[in-house]
């Protein structure tokens, strides 16, 4: 369920509680993942992921996430075209944390198998990595829209 005003109230105030109320739940990560990593802009590409989100799930965290201001819903220029979700500047800003998320994962899980030029680059040379993720981030969101 989407929260309410109330809801939202409470987890303001606390960093880790605030974070939690937006990104609480394993879906709106994975959503933001295949949105920076894989280009992923509509519905349908979602449900395509290998982790197999339930439609009813999808629809629930791409609303709190519009909700949050961390991606937006926009309609292509093209007759007939179907919504699209971009990331907002919001969204963009959570690219250090994905990463660390990331370079925290490959650490701690042993069954862990990230990129290893991805991985490298985290952790060699992040700013480039952000400013040509940023790039192709702009390019999906183009290509999206077009």
């Amino acid at each position: 369920r989407i929260m309410g005003k109330a809801d939202k109230d409470h987890w303001h105030g606390e960093p880790v509680r605030y974070y939690s109320g937006i990104f609480g739940n394993k879906w709106s990560l994975l959503i933001l993942r295949d949105m920076i990593f894989d280009g992923k802009r509509s519905f349908g590409a979602f449900l395509e992921s290998p982790e197999k989100i339930a439609t009813n799930i999808l629809t629930t965290r791409l609303g709190e996430m519009v909700e949050a201001g961390v991606i937006a819903k926009v309609m292509p220029k093209r007759k007939g075209a179907r919504a699209v979700y971009i990331l907002t500047p919001r969204g963009r800003a959570m690219l250090p944390v994905i990463f660390a998320i990331m370079d925290w994962a490959a650490r701690e899980d042993p069954d862990s198998t990230p990129d290893a030029s991805l991985l490298g680059a985290l952790r060699d040379t992040p700013s480039m990595l952000k400013v040509k993720l940023l790039a192709e981030i702009d390019a999906a969101d183009k290509a999206a829209l077009a």
